[in-house]
C-alpha cells in the first residue's frame, strides 16, 4: 500500500468516525437555545458545549457546499467548527431565531477565510 493511499485511508475513516459522532447530535428546540443562550451569557460553558454539539451538523453542511477541490473538507469542516463556537459565544438568544440561523454566518466567513488561506499558501514549483 503507498504512503498516499494510506493517508486517504486514514482520513476517511476520520471522516466516518466524525460523521458518526454527530449523527446522534439532536436538533435542539429554539426555547432550548435561548435557555443554553441564557447560561452561557452567565459563563457556562457546559451550555456553549451543549450548543455547539448540538448544530455540528450545520458546519457539515456549510462545509459541503463551499467545498472545494482544492482544500480538504476536513479542514473546512475545522473552520466551520471555528466559526460555530465564535457564533456560540456571541450568541444572544433574546432574538426569536434558531440558532443556526444566526450561525451559518460565522460559519460561512471561517470557511471562507480557510480557503483564501489555502489559495495565497499554494506554492508554483521551480
Amino acid at each position: 500500500m503507498s504512503k498516499m493511499h494510506h493517508i486517504l485511508e486514514n482520513r476517511a475513516e476520520v471522516l466516518n468516525h466524525y460523521l458518526e459522532q454527530i449523527e446522534s447530535n439532536q436538533p435542539l428546540t429554539t426555547e432550548e437555545e435561548q435557555e443554553l443562550g441564557r447560561r452561557i451569557m452567565s459563563g457556562d460553558i457546559a451550555a456553549r458545549n451543549e450548543l455547539i454539539e448540538a448544530n455540528l451538523r450545520c458546519v457539515l453542511t456549510c462545509a459541503i457546499e463551499m467545498a472545494t477541490p482544492f482544500v480538504p473538507i476536513e479542514e473546512l469542516i475545522a473552520a466551520g467548527n471555528y466559526g460555530l463556537t465564535v457564533a456560540a459565544n456571541r450568541y444572544d438568544p433574546s432574538y426569536d431565531n434558531h440558532f443556526c440561523s444566526y450561525a451559518v454566518h460565522h460559519i460561512r466567513q471561517s470557511i471562507r477565510e480557510a480557503i483564501k488561506a489555502w489559495a495565497c499558501s499554494v506554492s508554483i514549483p521551480d
